[in-house]
């Protein structure tokens, strides 16, 4: 958290609150807290508030649950065959208790769920889950974003990228993650515009997720200055306990 202070970042998407429940999931084999709910909870939710004590926003991810499939979201839809009882009682438990605690960003992965959405969308497109578990059931009142949307999992369905941005928008999503390519990113943006001009997003809806949005800029108080002072923020980038925590955290995995 000192660190991303220092380089000026304020978000992280951290921590992965995803339970380790297929151990032929290599995915997450080195990134899961853990084999069971509670262990995932209590290590996920220190890492929060770890974050969130040095200014940092934490984004709790992959919601609804990605650690019961052994396929990776990057090159296919992965789909999870549980019921909503078994999602209650084990995937959803850390989510709930980092909503609980006030996380204000959860980022949505590219995962079907066939006996919860019968439409077998997605979660990134799944207004099931995305509205009727995450907002209504869970009381999330936060910012929800998807997971990189250049990955597979999310044009598996075999719509356009436009149909797919405005469904996944119009669905409950609020920000599109595009880590990688310009060009998609002022697509994704001239969509949007033109669905709000057009009358395929409405302006209710528009404003739903900017208000989520603009109460977490002004909670964390965020702005375009930088904290620290160049020499500051190096001298606390490169502080030497902080170097030899995150070799030590590696050397133990």
């Amino acid at each position: 958290g000192k660190q991303l202070y220092a380089a000026g970042i304020n978000t992280n998407f951290s921590p992965v609150l995803d339970i380790l429940s297929n151990k032929e999931n290599r995915l997450f084999k080195s990134r899961a807290y853990g084999q069971d709910a509670n262990t995932v909870s209590k290590h996920g939710l220190s890492f929060i508030k770890g974050l969130s004590s040095q200014g940092i926003i934490p984004v709790a991810k992959h919601f609804p649950g990605h650690g019961d499939t052994s396929e990776d979201s990057h090159g296919v839809l992965p789909v999870v065959n549980i019921d909503m009882n078994k999602l209650e009682n084990r995937e959803l438990i850390p989510f709930a208790d980092a909503i609980n605690l006030g996380i204000d960003m959860i980022m949505v992965g590219h995962i079907s769920f066939p006996l919860i959405d019968e439409k077998q969308k997605p979660a990134t497109k799944s207004r099931v889950i995305l509205t009727d578990i995450l907002r209504n059931k869970m009381n999330f009142k936060g910012v929800a974003l998807t997971d990189d949307i250049e990955m597979q999992g999310f044009y598996d369905d075999n719509l356009t990228l436009e149909q797919s941005i405005l469904e996944s928008f119009n669905a409950g999503i609020d920000i599109f993650v595009i880590g990688h390519t310009k060009g998609l990113q002022e697509k994704v943006l001239k969509i949007l515009k033109d669905g709000i001009n057009e009358g395929d997003i409405t302006e209710e809806r528009l404003n739903q997720s900017l208000n989520r949005i603009i109460k977490v800029k002004r909670k964390n108080r965020l702005s375009n200055n930088m904290p620290l002072g160049f020499d500051e923020a190096y001298d606390l980038f490169t502080n030497q306990e902080y170097i030899e925590f995150v070799e030590n955290i590696k050397n133990k995995q």
